[in-house]
């Protein structure tokens, strides 16, 4: 298949020369930038555990040995010693890419860091589960512990300029992923500004690591090549094995940017010596990646293969599932631009597919995770609390009996002092009712406190027995349903579900009584009628209760549902052409798998000599134009797909082959209305194959008839 277009960037030949030539004049870093020559003597102002240092260079080693660490620092009730080695073994799953490891390690780090009251490592221990909480891509929960990181870090005296730059790299990152690289770069600099000379080198290295990506992102190549320089020259003086490949790749990719290969090679020998040096085969197979693209850059598509297939191998070995994703997406598109055979691609391209699946799955079962330990978590609080209350009463009543009994007691043995006992005892029950009224009065602004809970929760609470029938509801609920709180009670929930209101509710008592707990997503007509859906999650009283009910909690996910479905209707579509793009493949195949289908593959003619004469406006321009002319010859329910580059693909769902002659008799009738020339091949399913494989043999096909072409011209 015809090698993948590479990306188009947007700046003019003058700004790849002026990058290329500023590399090695802006190596001394912009105007006032301090030199390096001292920066070996680099000052560390964070407590560190010689295990976290330990871990840049051998994190294998110290996940091993820490078991043992912890152990010991919990025998001696060192609350400070188990924060440290947490944050080693954070560091440590931070190399390797375990970010669930991460995570972990990094909460129980700000646990032991708040019983030994230690802020700085409390701060430490968020960050780094805010760091793995965003690899996750759990970006609420992590903006949000950055956020509680900050207002801790700005308030200690006397300042902490390390802790709080660390604090600005995270927010960096972040903004990184969520695409927002102007915000990304303000945030770099901050952190770059508050890092006084000599202190610090590793974090000033990662900060210009960012700053650098993001200035490339907005096309600022000369500035970003001057920032890479300089994080580069301080790299050598940082003992960070992992953080240097990544200087080194980010250093071949501005290379590769730029078209110089001679400075991308040189960059990806250091990296693979590095990762050779250290053993580590994540940095080995990341320096094999690089290479790879930099020869599919250059045209070397079979050269390109044997180096990405490496890296692939080298990712699935170690188990990085998402690194093996990217890498086996770049070894499918080489392997196309070899023309690999059909049963090359087949196993690579069914990989593929299934490590989509696996990390798709991996990642709604992570966010349900978290969603069932947040709740469970103030569940347990509620509890406590009642826990706490009830015990309370229940001690002051029993003080109360106590009392009663030993006057009662004093009152039969002292008869003689009847009249004073009396007193005493009518003084002392005087007491006593006064400290039970005490007790009611907590009661009952516990009551109301709780009430006013329920009042004031924007989610949906409500009580139901186990008939169905609603026993209470918060105002919340009651208003997303069109009436009063009073006006709910012992209504059935069915009335307000959405289509078989009974069957509905019936599916969801029955689940409750099977299993105690549910957790589903409900559709219910809100007050204006309008279908919504709700995520609830419930849970059945024990059955020691006298009367058993159901307490129910739930928030209107509608919206979320509608943008999850809008954002995937939008990442199946090419953003030049409207055109479906390569993730449609997917959908067409399920869609269609019980079916004939038709595949078309179109390559433009000469398209290239459109870009290099009349410019990529005028290609834009034809990509877009030859995308109309495909959409009118085909029908409503085929689909058009830009595989990418000046290569189009008709989608036949249902096809007969007479309406797939009668489609190729058209296009080639209607070739010259067309802006652009074009050569295709066409062939349909045979023997329930897979989609690739009829992709592979229309490939075939369209450069069956290419060359033909070319031989008759």
């Amino acid at each position: 298949m015809k090698r993948l277009s590479q990306p188009r960037w947007r700046c003019s030949l003058a700004g790849w020369l002026l990058a290329l030539l500023a590399w090695p004049l802006l190596a001394a870093g912009p105007p006032g930038t301090a030199p390096v020559a001292n920066a070996a003597e680099d000052v560390d102002t964070l407590p560190r555990h010689p295990l976290e240092l330990q871990a840049l260079s051998d994190p294998d080693g110290v996940l091993s040995d820490l078991p043992a660490a912890l152990r010991s620092a919990r025998d001696k009730r060192d609350p400070r010693l188990q924060a440290l080695l947490h944050l080693a073994e954070a560091n440590a799953c931070r190399v390797i890419g375990d970010w669930a490891c991460q995570r972990q390690a990094g909460a129980d780090a700000r646990a032991a860091a708040v019983v030994a009251d230690e802020p700085v490592l409390q701060v430490r221990g968020i960050i780094a589960e805010a760091l793995a909480r965003m690899k996750l891509q759990d970006f609420t929960r992590s903006e949000r512990l950055l956020a509680e990181a900050e207002a801790m870090v700005v308030r200690f005296e006397p300042p902490l300029p390390q802790l709080h730059a660390d604090v600005l790299l995270n927010y960096s990152s972040l903004s990184q992923m969520l695409g927002k690289h102007q915000v990304a770069i303000d945030y770099a600099q901050r952190g770059l500004t508050l890092l006084p000379e000599g202190i610090g080198l590793a974090m000033q290295v990662r900060l210009l690591r960012n700053l650098a990506r993001s200035q490339a992102q907005i096309d600022d190549f000369a500035a970003a090549s001057a920032t890479l320089a300089r994080a580069e020259r301080l790299g050598a003086h940082v003992n960070d094995p992992k953080l240097s490949a990544e200087i080194l790749l980010e250093a071949a990719s501005m290379a590769r940017a730029v078209h110089d290969f001679s400075i991308h090679d040189a960059k990806v020998r250091q990296v693979l010596a590095l990762g050779h040096d250290l053993g580590n085969r994540q940095i080995i197979a990341r320096g094999h990646e690089a290479a790879g693209l930099a020869l599919m850059q250059q045209g070397r598509a079979s050269e390109a293969v044997a180096r990405l297939e490496q890296a692939w191998l080298m990712f699935r070995e170690t188990e990085l599932v998402r690194d093996e994703r990217r890498s086996l997406r770049q070894l499918v598109a080489a392997q196309f631009a070899a023309k690999a055979a059909a049963g090359t691609l087949a196993p690579l391209i069914e990989r593929m597919l299934q490590l989509e699946t696996t990390l798709d799955e991996a990642d709604r079962a992570q966010a349900a995770d978290d969603f069932e330990a947040r709740l469970r978590y103030a569940e347990q609080e509620a509890e406590l609390e009642r826990l706490q209350v009830k015990s309370a009463l229940a001690a002051e009543r029993q003080a109360g009996l106590e009392r009663v009994n030993r006057l009662t007691i004093a009152t039969t043995v002292l008869g003689v002092l009847v009249l004073a006992v009396l007193a005493v005892f009518f003084l002392q029950l005087r007491r006593n009712h006064a400290a039970l009224r005490a007790a009611n009065e907590r009661l009952q602004s516990s009551q109301a406190q709780t009430q006013d809970l329920l009042r004031l929760n924007a989610a949906y609470v409500f009580l139901l027995d186990t008939e169905g029938r609603l026993l209470q509801a918060n105002p919340a609920t009651a208003f997303a349903l069109g009436r009063s709180p009073k006006q709910l009670l012992g209504l059935q929930l069915a009335q307000f579900l959405d289509g078989d209101g009974e069957r509905a509710q019936a599916e969801y008592l029955q689940r409750l009584r099977e299993q105690r707990q549910d957790e589903s997503v409900l559709a219910v007509r809100d007050m204006q009628g309008r279908a919504r859906q709700w995520r609830v999650v419930s849970r059945l009283s024990s059955p020691l209760e006298a009367t058993r009910y159901i307490v129910a909690s739930g928030v209107d996910i509608t919206e979320q549902l509608q943008q999850t479905e809008a954002l995937r209707e939008q990442s199946l579509h090419d953003a030049l052409t409207g055109c479906y793009n390569r993730r449609y493949l997917d959908e067409f195949e399920r869609r269609y798998q019980d079916s004939r289908w038709a595949a078309v593959n179109i390559d433009l003619d000469h398209f290239k000599l459109i870009n290099d004469e009349q410019g990529h406006e005028r290609g834009d321009q034809v990509l877009q134009e030859i995308a109309r002319f495909l959409s009118e010859r085909v029908r409503a329910e085929d689909a058009v797909v830009r595989l990418g580059g000046d290569e189009f693909l008709l989608l036949i769902g249902r096809a007969e082959p007479v309406w797939v002659d009668r489609l190729l008799d058209r296009l080639r009738q209607d070739a010259p209305q067309a802006s652009c020339g074009f050569s295709l091949g066409a062939e349909l399913r045979e023997n329930g194959e897979s989609l690739a494989q009829t992709l592979a043999r229309a490939d075939a096909a369209m450069y069956r008839a290419k060359d033909q072409r070319r031989r008759q011209a």
